[in-house]
């Protein structure tokens, strides 16, 4: 037996750190803990328990994790006795493990090696997909760009990776088919004969496919929806639209119409002229002023006098200037248009 020591009188390759006296079996010690890699020790402590508590060695959860202490005992042994021996096997157990990480290095290295030739391909397909058709990643684009991005692969990276080129072809697959069912309006079909409603068509699914640079994650009225998503893009990507494919595209972007402009709504489903948006507003509210006028009021029925023979100056003003009567035609000019011009889908506007 010896005397307490001041410090852990064996280092076993950690850096300690003087807690102070705690309690340990109804008795007041001062206690180490160990910063560093416990592996070492840990090896010892199968090999050698007794020898090492003896000495005051061994582990505590007191200020978090599991980590290696030492107690100043009031009597431990002498560590002169074994410090040879702990020594000895402290170096056995390194040099086991650095024999185990240059075989896992060899073994890794061989691993990259034979993936990198079979990878070659699949990165290639990969990268063109994430460059020139992310929405067919979706959720999964910051993965494929993550894998995209590292220098070498391992065999589980190359099998992430075809996993996710199988998942792009399949969304591919399943917009052409979409595409290739076609509409269920007759209506469709009549106005994507005309070549400007194409022409739109193509114009208003780019537009959304802009818009829609979350690949409809997330719920934001912007751009396509998770059941659109798909073959939005695949139209948008075409060069031109053919009869069916624009027939389709209206189909799809009258669940969307509020996105769009008023003169690709006019084109889609109005008139073909792609005139600004204020003149074709001002155009149908007078159109549609017009109409309500001629109509003789129904028994029993009053409407406002017309503007100007109100009863003084401003009263009949909005903030913004325009009387209420013109108000109320601008606003009730899409109605008109509505009317006008019913959805081809058989949906209510």
């Amino acid at each position: 037996m010896s005397s307490p020591y001041n410090e852990p009188p064996l280092d076993l390759g950690l850096a300690w750190i003087d807690r102070g006296p705690h309690r340990r079996y109804g008795h007041t010690m001062k206690l180490w803990t160990a910063e560093g890699d416990p592996a070492g020790f840990s090896a010892l402590w199968r090999s050698h328990k007794s020898r090492l508590e003896h000495l005051g060695y061994s582990w505590t959860g007191l200020f978090g994790p599991l980590v290696p202490c030492c107690w100043q005992l009031p009597e431990p042994a002498d560590a002169e006795v074994i410090r040879g021996e702990i020594e000895a096997a402290l170096a056995a157990v390194a040099a086991e493990r650095a024999e185990r990480a240059r075989i896992a290095a060899e073994i890794e290295a061989a691993d990259l090696a034979r993936v990198a030739i079979e990878a070659a391909p699949i990165r290639t397909a990969l990268a063109a997909v994430v460059a020139d058709r992310p929405w067919l990643c979706g959720r999964n684009l910051a993965e494929a760009r993550e894998l995209v991005e590292e220098a070498s692969w391992q065999a589980w990276q190359m099998r992430a990776a075809e996993r996710l080129i199988a998942n792009a072809e399949a969304s591919d697959a399943r917009a052409e088919a979409r595409i290739r069912r076609g509409p269920r309006s007759p209506r469709c079909f009549e106005l994507a004969q005309d070549p400007a409603v194409r022409s739109a068509a193509l114009q208003a699914c780019r537009l959304l496919s802009e818009r829609d640079t979350d690949w409809a994650a997330i719920r934001n009225s912007q751009g396509w929806s998770q059941t659109t998503t798909w073959a939005g893009h695949a139209l948008s990507e075409r060069k031109e639209l053919t009869v069916a494919e624009a027939a389709y595209a209206l189909e799809l972007l009258w669940g969307h119409k509020k996105q769009l402009t008023d003169s690709l709504r006019l084109a889609l489903w109005g008139q073909a002229e792609n005139a600004p948006e204020p003149a074709l507003a001002l155009q149908a509210s007078l159109q549609l002023a017009k109409a309500r006028t001629s109509i003789p009021p129904r028994p029993g029925e009053t409407r406002p006098p017309p503007h100007g023979h109100g009863h003084g100056h401003g009263q009949d003003q909005g903030e913004d200037g325009a009387s209420p009567p013109a108000r109320g035609v601008l606003a009730g000019a899409g109605q008109g248009l509505r009317e006008a011009h019913p959805p081809p889908l058989g949906h209510r506007g």
